[in-house]
């Protein structure tokens, strides 16, 4: 078994297909120090995956008496002192960067882009190591591809969009992800009928470097005006969903402005929000692009999808201490291939919370299935039994097609949707303009 420590995560990775055994976020250090203590006495753990010390290496060991508590960091780079106190040896590495354990965990084809949705949504893109940096986002961070040396990762991290969705759906829908989804749902594009009243909302909770430069607040605009709130407030979480996923569109934009992605590069969708069809759906319309969801963010609780980047840390780790044959690629694909034929059925209630509304769009795989529907709480799975079914029974889809890669599911977005929202993107850009200078005028 693989054991990942980061900051106050923990994810434990068993050997057998590598499927999470546990994962979990503590509230406190001494939290997650007990329960590690626990896994490590009664777990068979190889590997330790760990972040570094202070000084950033993690090669210093520390002196610790076998009998002292498990409480820091310093002792699970004392192998000494683990050996002593579990009786048996550790490999312990260190962690990987989390924007390249995120990639490693889902081993996306390179022609492809990452989308995390989480407490910040995150963006990586792999580009040519040759490639023009300086026509790219300022905020673009870049580093190198953990599986190609020919490629590079371009990372951009929108800040607090999670708090930003929570934060709307307890203002207008109760504080249920169900009603916010089914507001999505039912919503017409832009909040309106007309093309020409198109309600747009920008909300960065905390000072966010946009394309158009430094915001901060909650801004809404109907009929092109600025207002302190939309005339019919059920706009309000289709508005928050629309403008945060046209300003990815608009990186999306800038990448292929500059020839590193084409209108045939896909994108790969992980985090909680993949458990709703309504916004998956929506996510695929504006983007213009196939959303495929892997299914090593479906099949496993919600807990995980946010706990992803460990998932990566921890195959990474395995991969470098025994050097398989298989390239560390081809291991996380047959990971998730595996999910295709055996998914975790829920204890006691249905898989999903149907909605009450039509669906909009398709999620298609190569059976013939409906849309996945939303949960009723922040897209949380229920609790897991050992039990297993087929894909088949666990979810049901509609649209017969041929999977081009690893028999993910993925949607395919309306082409007349995807039209409309294209046309937004100018009024998006001109108004975000407009809310920057509206912040420096007042102060933020």
């Amino acid at each position: 078994m693989i054991a990942v420590v980061n900051n106050l995560d923990l994810v434990v990775i068993g050997s057998d297909n590598h499927r999470i055994l546990l994962s979990t976020r503590y509230s406190t250090p001494i939290e997650l120090f007990t329960q590690l203590d626990g896994v490590l006495r009664e777990w068979d753990v190889d590997i330790l995956s760990v972040d570094a010390i202070a000084d950033n290496t993690a090669t210093t060991p520390t002196s610790h008496a076998p009998s002292t508590p498990l409480h820091s960091l310093a002792q699970l780079h004392d192998p000494f002192y683990l050996r002593q106190r579990y009786s048996r040896e550790f490999e312990i590495t260190a962690n990987l960067d989390r924007t390249p354990a995120h990639l490693i965990a889902i081993s996306p084809p390179s022609n492809s882009i990452l989308l995390g949705l989480g407490h910040d949504d995150h963006l990586v893109f792999q580009i040519p190591k040759h490639a023009r940096l300086d026509s790219l986002p300022r905020n673009a961070r870049f580093m190198d591809h953990p599986l190609n040396p020919a490629l590079l990762l371009a990372h951009i991290q929108i800040h607090d969009q999670g708090n930003a969705r929570s934060s709307i759906r307890d203002a207008y829908s109760n504080g249920n992800w169900a009603t916010f989804n089914s507001l999505v749902n039912i919503v017409n594009i832009g909040g309106s009928v007309g093309l020409d009243n198109k309600l747009f909302s920008f909300y960065y909770p905390s000072s966010e470097t946009t394309l158009s430069g430094p915001l901060q607040g909650y801004y809404r605009y109907e009929l092109g005006v600025s207002t302190n709130e939309f005339a019919d407030l059920r706009a309000n979480p289709r508005c928050i969903i629309e403008s945060q996923f046209l300003t990815i569109k608009r990186y999306i934009d800038e990448f292929e402005r500059a020839g590193l992605v084409d209108e045939n590069t896909t994108v790969y969708l992980t985090g909680e929000p993949t458990q709703s069809g309504s916004l998956c759906s929506a996510i695929a319309n504006i983007l213009n692009r196939r959303i495929y969801l892997p299914h090593s963010t479906m099949g496993e609780r919600s807990t995980h999808h946010t706990l992803t980047p460990l998932l990566g840390m921890g195959l990474y780790s395995w991969y470098k201490t025994l050097r398989p044959s298989t390239s560390l690629e081809e291991t996380v694909r047959y990971r998730r291939k595996a999910y295709n034929h055996s998914i975790t059925s829920p204890a006691s209630t249905p898989p999903l919370t149907p909605l009450l509304t039509p669906q909009i769009g398709s999620l298609n795989t190569i059976h013939s299935k409906s849309n996945l529907t939303p949960v009723d709480e922040q897209f949380e799975l229920p609790t897991i039994t050992p039990t297993t079914v087929t894909f088949d029974q666990r979810y049901a889809f509609n649209t017969l097609t041929t999977l081009e890669f690893d028999n993910d599911p993925y949607i395919k977005p309306d082409k007349d949707m995807a039209v409309i929202y294209n046309a937004l993107v100018a009024e998006h850009k001109r108004l975000e303009a407009v809310s920057v200078g509206c912040g420096r005028w007042r102060g933020t």
